[in-house]
């Protein structure tokens, strides 16, 4: 009885983890105000420790964990409905956590993938943190915050044209500038992605969220240029500063056009197309994307329709509009790989309408190929088995 017990433990356990990990995905994809989120957060968790307490003093009190017949009275209602709903929950995660990883197979559109891992701690010469808290979660093992990968994938896009063959982005997301980490370790990224030497440079959100480290703009992005300019879109995190206007301004100021709500045609080799931008919904509005089965524009819309165009989004739950739309490639970040994946189950705690769906890498669902990236940094400085990236993406036909 006793491992029957422990079983059905087990599974009251995992299900209700697994709910609660759900239920966090999902609060934190969408623009909920921050108290809210934030009490909903230490309510799951203090409800988890309560739950914890109660299993082990029933089990200490009548060794017994979960439920074992005889009359239900009083408390045994809560330990019956609780044990009922974490077995279901479990029964339903269990597979939606392991199918993905049976069926996932890489993407034909990805044709190669090159990586170069740099070592920030031993670059600098010290740990690129600050802070008691930072300094101590750097110091967890296989924590590798501070392990840049440097990655160059080639993605073969639907309906490219052979003219925009070879045109190069290099892709950031999610820096999460906050003091936790130095501003060394962002000068040295953005010397890394400057080394790329992207046709085109682009951010996708969550770049500062600390008034203190606004001068780091100009040390970091006003690093970098690219012929053909540098975007970027706001993400959630951003809505932490009092005003939104200081951070525009020293990225302006810096060279970076904030593409959130906009569209701009882009010229590369004599061959025209569209990059978009779309932070919603945090920032701005949806960008009007003319489309060419039911225009009532202008000839110039007309022509623009059937341009070939790539969005800029902050979460990847933005992907089925971007699909509707018909963009060829969509960039993205908000979910960082994770941040911690464990071994064949992979990410759990992905921001996301989709849950790990989409946590990071390469995708290519109906006419759109999408990359997430894992991004540079969190709101906490730990990464175990998934590195921050910055990567270049050479767009071939």
């Amino acid at each position: 009885m006793l491992a029957l017990d422990l079983l059905l433990l087990f599974l009251t356990l995992t299900g209700h983890f697994a709910a609660c990990v759900w239920t966090f995905n999902r609060l934190h994809a969408r623009h909920l105000p921050r108290q809210l989120v934030w009490s909903a957060d230490r309510v799951m968790a203090a409800g988890t420790i309560l739950i914890l307490a109660f299993y082990v003093v029933r089990g200490f009190q009548q060794h017994v964990y979960v439920y074992r017949g005889g009359s239900v009275t009083g408390v045994d209602w809560i330990f019956v409905a609780h044990a009922a709903g974490g077995i279901a929950a479990c029964l339903v995660a269990i597979p939606c956590w392991i199918w993905p990883r049976i069926v996932f197979r890489v993407p034909a559109a990805l044709l190669a993938d090159q990586v170069q891992i740099i070592d920030l701690t031993r670059k600098l010469g010290h740990l690129p943190v600050s802070g008691r808290e930072a300094k101590l979660l750097a110091k967890i093992p296989g924590n590798q915050f501070a392990q840049l990968a440097i990655h160059t994938k080639e993605l073969r896009l639907p309906r490219w044209p052979k003219e925009l063959d070879g045109l190069s982005i290099v892709h950031l997301s999610d820096l999460h500038m906050t003091g936790d980490l130095t501003l060394d370790f962002y000068q040295e990224t953005f010397l890394a992605a400057d080394e790329l030497r992207g046709d085109l440079v682009v951010v996708a959100g969550d770049i500062l969220e600390k008034e203190a480290c606004l001068p780091w703009i100009a040390e970091t992005f006003g690093q970098i240029q690219a012929p053909m300019g540098q975007f970027f879109v706001f993400g959630n995190h951003e809505l932490r500063l009092p005003k939104i206007e200081p951070l525009e301004e020293q990225l302006a100021n810096a060279g970076w056009t904030n593409l959130a709500g906009e569209t701009v045609q882009l010229d590369y080799q004599g061959q025209e197309f569209l990059l978009a931008g779309n932070a919603t919904p945090w920032f701005g509005s949806e960008p009007r994307i003319a489309d060419v089965h039911n225009l009532r524009g202008s000839r110039d819309q007309e022509q623009s329709a059937g341009l070939p165009r790539i969005l800029l989004a902050h979460t990847p739950d933005l992907y089925p509009w971007a699909q509707r739309h018909r963009f060829n490639l969509m960039l993205a970040g908000h979910t960082h790989g994770g941040q911690i994946r464990f071994p064949f189950i992979g990410p759990l705690i992905s921001p996301s309408t989709f849950g790990f769906r989409y946590a990071s890498g390469v995708f290519h669902e109906g006419p759109t190929v999408m990359h997430v990236s894992r991004g540079l940094s969190g709101e906490h400085p730990i990464r175990i088995r998934c590195r921050p990236e910055i990567t270049k993406l050479v767009l071939r036909a």
